[in-house]
């Protein structure tokens, strides 16, 4: 059953899904092209319902008939060996519906979980090895003055998600 930590999380970017595609192109440093339309998408992508292939968010970048990249988001509070090969599939199984990049941004709340996920998933699909792209709490400014979060919002609930426990963040 998800967190309240998890639902925040998933509520965050899919209230603002701009965010989604800010970080995760800053993490792996592929720039979205400026004035691109970006929206919320279902969260599955797939023939049939099912929770296997049930993302936690998906974030789509660029007009519904010709989209230039796609973020999937999973919030991860701890490791779990079956999430990475899960996100592999995820990804491949978004790629054949958009044909567009696409990424899996994890977002971790320690640095020990974020460590765990930010490593390669060799898939056996030739020439498919699979890069999620972690954020960990490192990478999350902890913004602390009331002028930081009103300018950026989404960002201040993202920031109280990751350093809530800090009595200096907003």
């Amino acid at each position: 059953m998800p967190s309240s930590w998890h639902d925040s999380v998933t509520a965050i970017f899919t209230e603002n899904p701009r965010l989604a595609l800010e970080i995760a192109s800053g993490l792996n440093g592929v720039p979205l092209p400026p004035g691109v339309p970006v929206r919320a998408e279902a969260r599955t992508f797939n023939d049939r319902p099912s929770t296997d292939f049930a993302a936690d968010a998906v974030i789509v970048a660029g007009p519904a008939a010709d989209p230039v990249r796609a973020v999937i988001i999973e919030a991860q509070k701890r490791a779990l060996r079956e999430k990475p090969p899960q996100w592999a599939r995820y990804a491949a199984q978004l790629w054949t519906f958009l044909r567009c990049p696409v990424d899996v941004l994890v977002i971790c709340p320690d640095a020990k979980s974020a460590y765990f996920y930010a490593h390669p998933v060799p898939t056996s699909l030739p020439g498919y090895t699979h890069m999620p792209v972690v954020l960990p709490p490192n990478a999350v400014p902890a913004l602390i003055t009331p002028e930081q979060a009103a300018a950026r919002p989404a960002m201040a609930a993202l920031s109280v998600a990751y350093h809530g426990a800090d009595p200096a963040v907003c």
